[in-house]
């Protein structure tokens, strides 16, 4: 994958997961005192509402483009 494509996927997941984070109410906890101050609970429930967010077909386009630039 290129650094362009890699650029553009993680200010995806970025905007993502901070979407996430607020509409979960924990984004005054993250803006004053940083994403080290949310609990494990937190992130993991954030980590599965990414996962589930994710289309299966935009990770296989975007492993298709990965596979297809690597040729």
């Amino acid at each position: 994958m290129d650094r362009e494509l890699e650029a553009i996927r993680d200010r995806a997941m970025d905007q993502l997961k901070h979407d996430l984070v607020k509409e979960m109410g924990l984004w005054d906890v993250v803006e004053t005192e940083g994403w080290g101050a949310l609990a494990a609970k937190d992130c993991g429930r954030i980590g599965g509402k990414m996962a589930s967010r994710i289309s299966p077909n935009i990770l296989r386009k975007i492993a298709d483009i990965s596979q297809t630039q690597g040729k």
